[in-house]
């Protein structure tokens, strides 16, 4: 049996793949593994490219974009490796970092998964991990207020999202590790299934890693493992589309994992903050430079949206 099945959904990002398959080939020596490829309708050529130039990368090509957990799905019925690690394509592994998970995955049978530390392009940190959400965490990522007071007082305070500091130098445990790199056990997903396919974009990690908590499977960031994603540059600049997807993958999350009270103050506490931030941007949209008013516009957009959506939620149901 293979050590490791590496799965990869990709959609229109034939050159960022081409250069991701290249890193794998160039920095996984120690390990057996086979490459699996969810092309997710691509139309630039993507699938084309794949077969040409990696005529050993089991290429899967969808039909339709149905998201990452649907590619991810599809890459799990053919694996056949004793761990699993899911990427999307805007990645760069660095030397060994495949070699080292799977390494720390044998020697710590507790671990269900585990995920590297994240670089943005320029090389600087990027969240690699997170903490599950609760209603504390949720305010505090509304409502910044924690800002206006020294950051010492919340060292020990576990964020929705993490950038790892430097002075990590071993494995930790968190509630989940990024989806850009998660390494999981063949036996976890046998035990506590799949991706949840109704996660279009985010909040499918930490999902899974939800469910093989409550299963009782330990989930890992490993600092030494290193790996570039570029798509946490371009986060920073996140467009509406994301922006909203996000919100709506949080809603479902607490939908699905919460009771109904939470989730009602869950809802209520993003329908202030929009009331709050919809007063905010559109002052700052007629005070600020011109350079800076598109960003307002769309961050006041946003609210209106989050507005609507935290009323509308509470008739919706799991799905």
């Amino acid at each position: 049996m293979l050590d490791l099945s590496v799965a990869i959904v990709t959609w229109n990002a034939k050159k960022d793949i081409d250069e991701f398959l290249a890193s794998i080939y160039e920095n996984t020596k120690k390990v057996t593994y086979e490459i699996i490829v969810a092309d997710n309708h691509s139309e630039d050529g993507t699938a084309q490219m794949i077969r040409e130039k990696y005529p050993k990368v089991i290429l899967i090509e969808n039909k339709d974009d149905g998201g990452f957990a649907y590619g991810i799905n599809k890459c799990l019925t053919v694996s056949k490796g004793r761990y699993i690690v899911t990427f999307t394509p805007d990645t760069l592994l660095l030397p060994n970092a495949l070699d080292l998970m799977v390494d720390f995955m044998e020697k710590t049978p507790t671990a269900g998964a585990c995920g590297a530390r994240l670089f943005y392009a320029d090389g600087s940190p990027q969240p690699s991990y997170g903490y599950f959400p609760t209603i504390p965490r949720i305010l505090v990522n509304l409502f910044p207020v924690h800002k206006l007071f020294p950051q010492k007082l919340f060292k020990n305070f576990k964020r929705l999202s993490v950038t790892p500091s430097e002075e990590i130098k071993e494995p930790i445990r968190v509630d989940y590790p990024s989806g850009a790199c998660l390494m999981v056990r063949r036996e976890v997903v046998d035990e506590v299934g799949s991706m949840d396919e109704r996660f279009f974009v985010y909040f499918e990690e930490t999902d899974w890693c939800y469910r093989m908590m409550k299963a009782g499977w330990d989930r890992f960031y490993l600092p030494e493992a290193k790996v570039i994603h570029y798509c946490g540059s371009s986060f920073k600049n996140a467009d509406l589309a994301r922006k909203l997807h996000n919100l709506e993958s949080r809603f479902k999350f607490f939908r699905k994992h919460y009771s109904y009270i939470t989730n009602f103050t869950v809802r209520v506490a993003h329908f202030f903050s929009s009331l709050f931030f919809l007063v905010y941007w559109k002052v700052f949209s007629v005070t600020c430079s011109n350079t800076a008013k598109e960003n307002a516009n769309l961050e006041y957009t946003f609210c209106l949206k989050m507005l609507r959506m935290s009323i509308l939620d509470s008739s919706r149901k799991n799905s």
